[in-house]
C-alpha cells in the first residue's frame, strides 16, 4: 500500500493534464465508449546523456506520457494499479513533447481501449532536439554536442520511466517503439542496438537508407546533397561551407545529422566541479579539458554554432561544394546506415511500416529501400497510404488515421 501511496503524491505533484493544442476532432458520438486516460508531465534531467549537448545547459529532457484510466483510477482510489505495458514514441524532426498527443492520441487511444480494440498501455512521448529539430536519436561519447541519445533511448529512459511508473510491465515482450521521419529512424537504431529490447515496431517515412539502392528508388541522401546547398546559392561556390547556414528545414536536417555522424570534435574529455553561485546555491561547473578533431576540412562548417555555452562544436557535411558525396565525411555517415547496422538484431520483433509516395525528401525511397533489407530476414507488415487532389499525404496530416494502425500493431504484439 504504501508503495501505492507514493505513486498517487507522484501522479499528483506532476500533475495530469490535458496538454494543449490537440487536434479537435469534434465531439464525440453517444454510442461511443470513451476512456478517461490522461497525460503525466515527466520531465528529467539526464545529466550524463546530455551534459555537453549544445544549448542544454542544465541537461533536462521534457517528456509526456499517456496513462490509461486502468492505471490512474486505481492509483486515486488507493488499488492496485493494473500492469500494463509500454509504447514509446519519437517525434520527428522539430517535433516536441506535445507533437502526437496535437495529432490526437490521447483521444484516438481512449477510444480503442475503451472499445476494447487495443489493450491498455502507456505511452511515452519522446521529444526531438529543439536547436536544429533534431540529432536523428544519435550519439555516444564521441559526439557529446548531439547528446548520448544510443545510451537514452534503449537505455536509461526506459530505466527512468520503469522507476517512477511501477505499474509498467518491464519486459520486452511488452514494450515497443515508434516514430515519425527521424524518429523512424530513431526507432531502428534503438532496436538494432539494444537487440531484444523491443517486442514491436511502427514507424512512417523516414532517413531509413542513406544511399538508397541507386536504381528505382534512388540514392537516398545523395540525392538532396545539391538541393541543401542550392536553396543557399551555395551550389558550386568554393566558400560554400563557410558561408553555409542554418536557415531552412533541410539545412537543419544535415546539420542535426552531421552532430551525430560527423563531428569535429571525435573525442572530448570534460570536467566537473561542484560550484556557488551569487545566491550561494551549488550547481555543477563543466568544463572541456581536451579534443580530438578531424583535420580534413574539406567540408567543415564552423560559423553556425558559437561558443556561448562553451560548447563549440562544429561539423563537417557529408558532401563536396559540388554537391556530390564526399568519401572521407560520407563514409562515416554510412556507418551509422540502418542497413549496415543490422545483422540479427531484429528477430522476434513486428515490425509495421506505413508509407506514402508524397512524403518529403526522398522519404519514400529510403523506406521503400528499407523494406526491401528487411524482408531479407524478416516478415514486415507496410500500409502505403495515398492522399487525395488538393492534399498530398505528407505523413504529418495523416498521423492521426495512422496511429489507428500503429497502436493496433503493437496493442496485437504485446498479446503474442
Amino acid at each position: 500500500m504504501t508503495k501505492y501511496i507514493k505513486i498517487l503524491f507522484w501522479v499528483l505533484a506532476l500533475t495530469a493534464c490535458l496538454v494543449s493544442g490537440c487536434s479537435d476532432r469534434g465531439t464525440n458520438s453517444a454510442d461511443r465508449p470513451t476512456s478517461g486516460g490522461e497525460i503525466l508531465v515527466t520531465d528529467h534531467i539526464f545529466f550524463d546523456e546530455f551534459v555537453l549537448q549544445i544549448m542544454n545547459e542544465f541537461q533536462q529532457f521534457f517528456m509526456r506520457v499517456y496513462i490509461p484510466e486502468v492505471a490512474i483510477t486505481p492509483i486515486q482510489g488507493g488499488a492496485t494499479p493494473k500492469p500494463i505495458p509500454l509504447l514509446v514514441l519519437l517525434a520527428p524532426q522539430g517535433g516536441d513533447h506535445n507533437f502526437y498527443f496535437n495529432h490526437g492520441l490521447r483521444e484516438i487511444a481512449n477510444e480503442m481501449i475503451a472499445s476494447g480494440e487495443i489493450e491498455p498501455m502507456a505511452i511515452a512521448c519522446v521529444p526531438n532536439d529543439k536547436v536544429f529539430g533534431g540529432y536523428w536519436y544519435a550519439g555516444d561519447t564521441t559526439r557529446l554536442g548531439a547528446g548520448k541519445y544510443d545510451q537514452l533511448i534503449g537505455g536509461t529512459l526506459l530505466d527512468f520511466l520503469y522507476s517512477r511508473l511501477p505499474f509498467l510491465i518491464d519486459s520486452p515482450d511488452k514494450r515497443g517503439i515508434g516514430g515519425v521521419g527521424q524518429g523512424a529512424y530513431g526507432a531502428f537504431r534503438a532496436a538494432i542496438l539494444n537487440p531484444g529490447q523491443f517486442r514491436s515496431i511502427s514507424v512512417t517515412d523516414g532517413p531509413l537508407d542513406f544511399d538508397g539502392d541507386g536504381g528505382a528508388h534512388g540514392n537516398g541522401l545523395i540525392d538532396l546533397f545539391p538541393d541543401a546547398l542550392n536553396e543557399q546559392g551555395l551550389l558550386g561556390e568554393a566558400n560554400a561551407f563557410s558561408r553555409f547556414d542554418s536557415t531552412t528545414d533541410l539545412a537543419h536536417f544535415f546539420i542535426g545529422g552531421a552532430l551525430a555522424f560527423s563531428p569535429h570534435d571525435t573525442l572530448i574529455v570534460w570536467d566537473s566541479t561542484h560550484r556557488l553561485d551569487f545566491s550561494g546555491r551549488w550547481y555543477i561547473d563543466i568544463a572541456i579539458v581536451s579534443r580530438e578533431i578531424i583535420t580534413d576540412s574539406t567540408t567543415l562548417v564552423d560559423s553556425i554554432i558559437g561558443a556561448g555555452d562553451g560548447h563549440d562544436f562544429d561539423f563537417h557535411m557529408p558532401f563536396d561544394n559540388a554537391g556530390a558525396p564526399y568519401p572521407v565525411i560520407w563514409n562515416m555517415w554510412l556507418d551509422d546506415n540502418l542497413e549496415n547496422m543490422l545483422s540479427n538484431e531484429l528477430a522476434g520483433v513486428n515490425i509495421w511500416v506505413g508509407t506514402s509516395r508524397d512524403a518529403p525528401w526522398n522519404f519514400y525511397d529510403q523506406t521503400a529501400c528499407w523494406i526491401s533489407t528487411l524482408r531479407q530476414q524478416y516478415p514486415v507488415q507496410v500500409r502505403e497510404y495515398t492522399g487525395y487532389d488538393g492534399n498530398a499525404a505528407t505523413g504529418d496530416q495523416y498521423l492521426y488515421d495512422l496511429l489507428h494502425d500503429m497502436l493496433k500493431h503493437h496493442s496485437e504484439s504485446f498479446k503474442d
